[in-house]
């Protein structure tokens, strides 16, 4: 990854999601927001740093009624802001989070798969890797052989029907967000794209 700010910078735009975040805080009279920005691995976002955040929350009870009349000090709490992604991975498979139906590329292909190459995919990668775990998302070039043999093995091997009928069956495995194979009996994310012949029976 390149030093600097990368060219995947949006700009302001966790400035946006947090102010919307705290005009919905003020009208339910809510004083805690969560934010998940990270800056151990925070790529050069200059909106995922610590002292932008204290930066928002001092701002945030400056510029809000509730702050002004002092009824309720806004609080920004950032959980993950010390984490390395390998610890986020493994707090979220801790957590049971499907990590299949996550995304993060920048520059998908065509057909959906992540690139592989952005910042934000080599992080999730690296994140992956010191876990110790497998990306269950496809990458531009990830679909081989094998990994499509093993696709069929399991769901051949699924006991029973998961719908009431082989065309629900199929639409249920098929239809996951980005067209990633998820056998809901096993647990089994495979990250293999969408394949009509992966349901081929017999």
């Amino acid at each position: 990854m390149a030093g600097g700010i990368p060219v995947t910078y949006v700009p302001a735009r966790n400035t946006i999601f947090l102010a919307f975040a705290l005009a919905l805080a003020e009208r339910l009279e809510a004083s805690d927001i969560f934010f998940g920005a990270n800056q151990l691995d925070y790529s050069g976002y200059p909106d995922c740093r610590e002292e932008y955040i204290r930066a928002f929350e001092t701002m945030a009870n400056l510029a809000t009624k509730a702050g002004v009349e002092g009824k309720s000090r806004v609080k920004i709490h950032v959980p993950l802001i010390e984490l390395t992604k390998a610890q986020i991975i493994r707090k979220g498979i801790e957590l049971g989070i499907n990590y299949g139906l996550t995304w993060s590329c920048y520059d998908p292909a065509p057909d959906g798969r992540a690139c592989g190459l952005c910042d934000s995919c080599q992080l999730r990668l690296k994140g992956f890797r010191e876990a110790g775990l497998d990306d269950p998302i496809a990458y531009v070039g990830s679909l081989t052989p094998q990994r499509l043999n093993a696709a069929r093995a399991i769901y051949a091997a699924i006991p029973q029907p998961i719908g009431n009928s082989q065309a629900a069956d199929e639409k249920r495995v098929l239809g996951q967000p980005h067209g990633e194979l998820f056998f809901p009996q096993t647990g089994h994310q495979s990250g293999i794209r969408r394949l009509p012949e992966i349901c081929a029976r017999g």
